[in-house]
């Protein structure tokens, strides 16, 4: 009795350990990461314009304006495909020369108001066009296709295909100016409704983070944006690797 006793206190000496070091852990992380945020966000010198910019409502949604379509056409001058990102429009877009090829909606993002309270000079690099320089997915850039083989001359008159069926996409990728957006594929129900299990899909990130980089040097600003799982998926295999990206809040 006393030795079951002594193992449940062990037990529990164990998990109240463990806890105590994981809050320790995430503590840092966000001196960490609060830190770095100040270096990347916080401006040392505003002029007239960036004051009006973050003073003035219709002035600030003008620039932004000018700000998008000056990028697009940048990108315009390139034949390659670019994506672009606009939240205040809950649009995800494929561009070629600033002609939109494809649209797909955003269902939900968080934060909702991610980045909006910048100054002028801070949104212009948030706004900047610039390239995916890394990023994580979980389905093949091409579907992947298996071929089931005739048992017999009859069935070898007709050559049946097989589409491997793939999980809901998770594209998890990073810019070149330090921002992080992670897309997740939301599946259409029978009743054609969408069900987005927000507060999961992000503890599920932040945890897949924690063990990744406990105590991480840098920080990228995360937005999480979730889609129709088909439109994600066409999105990511129709733009090349290391595509061009264009933002707007």
């Amino acid at each position: 009795m006393k030795t079951e006793k002594l193992k449940h206190k062990k037990a529990v000496f164990f998990l109240v350990a463990l806890f105590i070091l994981l809050f320790v852990l995430s503590a840092f992380r966000l001196v960490f990461a609060l830190k770095a945020v100040q270096i990347l966000f916080i401006a040392q010198h505003k002029t007239e314009a960036e004051a009006v910019f973050l003073n003035d409502g219709k002035a600030k949604e003008y620039q932004k304006e000018i700000y998008w379509l000056e990028q697009q056409l940048e990108l315009s001058k390139s034949d390659s495909i670019s994506l672009g990102i606009n939240l205040s429009g809950n649009i995800v877009q494929i561009e070629l020369k600033g002609t939109t090829l494809y649209q797909a909606v955003i269902l939900r993002k968080s934060p909702d108001d991610f980045l909006q309270f910048l100054d002028g000079s801070t949104y212009f690099n948030f706004a900047k066009a610039s390239n995916i320089n890394k990023e994580n997915v979980n389905i093949p850039k091409k579907p992947v296709k298996k071929m089931l083989a005739p048992k017999d001359e009859a069935e070898a008159q007709v050559i049946t295909h097989a589409v491997k069926t793939d999980p809901f996409i998770y594209w998890d990728f990073t810019t070149n100016n330090h921002f992080r957006v992670v897309i997740i594929g939301v599946p259409v129900n029978a009743d054609s409704s969408f069900v987005i299990r927000k507060q999961r899909d992000i503890q599920k990130t932040r945890v897949h983070d924690f063990f990744q980089n406990p105590l991480p040097k840098s920080y990228s600003p995360v937005l999480y944006v979730w889609m129709k799982d088909m439109e994600a998926k066409t999105i990511y295999r129709a733009i090349p690797e290391k595509s061009r990206i264009l933002f707007r809040n």
